[in-house]
């Protein structure tokens, strides 16, 4: 099975983020393995300027990581759900 793909972007903070970044983008690759589901998540905040930079660095390495190891576990779990038994539909 390709990997299933999803990609998006986030603006309009209306939170201090606002004020540090004009906006965020991401990626999610979800991908059946023979041992379970892969996952990859990349994102990219982008700051308003140069002075917004190093604030930022912060929060992706403090708050923000914390948050995405807690959602990673659950966004593959929703994944293999999703997906169809590769056996085929159950025997009665």
């Amino acid at each position: 099975m390709e990997p299933e793909r999803f990609a998006y972007r986030v603006d309009r903070f209306t939170n201090i983020l606002g004020r540090l970044v004009t906006h965020a983008s991401g990626t999610w690759v979800f991908a059946r393995g023979p041992d379970g589901s892969a996952f990859t998540w990349t994102y990219a905040f982008h700051p308003r300027n140069r002075l917004t930079r190093p604030p930022m660095r912060v929060f992706v390495r403090t708050p923000w990581s914390g948050f995405m190891a807690q959602c990673a576990d659950l966004c593959v779990e929703l994944a293999e759900q999703s997906w169809p038994d590769p056996a085929g539909p159950a025997q009665r």
